[in-house]
C-alpha cells in the first residue's frame, strides 16, 4: 500500500505539474533540512493538525508554529521513519515520510 501510495503521488507530482525539467526523487538527507521545513511551514496552519487551537485561543500563533518546529525536527531525525525528497532544478519541491514498520501507515 506504502509503494501504491509513493507511485502514485510521484506520477502525479511529474506529469500533473508544469515543471520544465525532471522531477526526481531521493532520500532526505541534513543537507535538505532547511528546504523541507521551509515547506511544512509555508502555511502551517493548514499543514499541522490543531490549528483550531489557535483560532479558539487557547494556544497562540507562535507557540503552536514552535511545537510543530519541535515535533518536525524530531520526525526528520526519527530512523525508523523513510524520508524522501522531490527534487526539481536542485530544488527541494516536496516531501515524503512514512515509516518502515507495518504497524504503523503513512
Amino acid at each position: 500500500m506504502k509503494k501504491l501510495i509513493l507511485n502514485l503521488f510521484t506520477i502525479s507530482s511529474i506529469f500533473c505539474c508544469e515543471y520544465k525539467e525532471p522531477v526526481s526523487i531521493v532520500d532526505y538527507d541534513a543537507s535538505h533540512k532547511d528546504a523541507a521545513m521551509e515547506i511544512f511551514f509555508q502555511d502551517p496552519m493548514l499543514f499541522f493538525g490543531g490549528s483550531h487551537l489557535v483560532t479558539s485561543g487557547i494556544m497562540s500563533r507562535e507557540m503552536f508554529e514552535s511545537e510543530n518546529r519541535k515535533g518536525m525536527e524530531v520526525i526528520l531525525k526519527d530512523s525508523l521513519r523513510i524520508k524522501k525528497v522531490l527534487i526539481n532544478d536542485g530544488k527541494v519541491i516536496g516531501f515524503i515520510n512514512y515509516f518502515k514498520t507495518k504497524e504503523h501507515s503513512l
